[in-house]
């Protein structure tokens, strides 16, 4: 399977291929598609140096577990990304909680072992939709654009001088970058 199959794959087609063992689905989906979520991760829930290919081989286990009982038990409701975000975020909290809990040496929860901001967590979850929306756009131009723009926060005018156009094209171009994004957003029934 090349890269450009991967990024084509549909949430059911992941979880199938995740479930069946499939290396190539299970390197794109820890180590690209979600890569994001576990920098988020290390960097709002654990107070400590913790390293990702541990926090992947621990998810892995855990939604392995019970012949992926857990992944069987996504409806689609939303993306599968976004879901395995909450689900992920949750179960490393647990799991901070549980050992500093059982550590006797420790005789309160720090700061750091609370759950993270929900706002912040919230617009996490929503940049990886907004992300996964705009991957989705056909057009190489809206996908720069609107990344240029949303994802990375660069001005019209950074964006416009790359393109070598103007401002007030630039700003056409966006609107209908939007539009099908829209579109985008109301087909794959994007919750957030």
């Amino acid at each position: 399977m090349n890269k450009n199959e991967l990024f084509t794959l549909t949430d059911h087609q992941i979880i199938e291929s995740l479930i069946q063992g499939n290396s190539q689905v299970i390197q794109y989906l820890f180590y690209e598609k979600c890569s994001s979520m576990f920098g988020y991760i290390i960097k709002e829930i654990f107070s400590y140096k913790v390293d990702k290919d541990e926090l992947v081989n621990e998810l892995y286990i855990y939604l392995s577990e019970d012949n992926w009982k857990k992944v069987r038990e996504f409806e689609g409701r939303s993306k599968f990304t976004t879901w395995l975000s909450v689900i992920s975020v949750r179960y490393f909290c647990k799991k901070k909680r549980d050992r500093i809990d059982f550590d006797p040496r420790k005789a309160q929860i720090d700061e750091a072992a609370k759950l993270p901001n929900t706002t912040k967590f919230d617009s996490f979850v929503c940049n990886m939709d907004l992300y996964g929306a705009i991957n989705k756009l056909k057009n190489p131009r809206d996908r720069f654009v609107l990344m240029s723009l949303e994802i990375r926060e660069q001005t019209v005018e950074e964006v416009a001088k790359a393109l070598n156009i103007s401002v007030d094209n630039l700003y056409n171009v966006r609107r209908r970058a939007k539009k099908h994004l829209s579109n985008i957003l109301t087909e794959y029934k994007y919750e957030n």
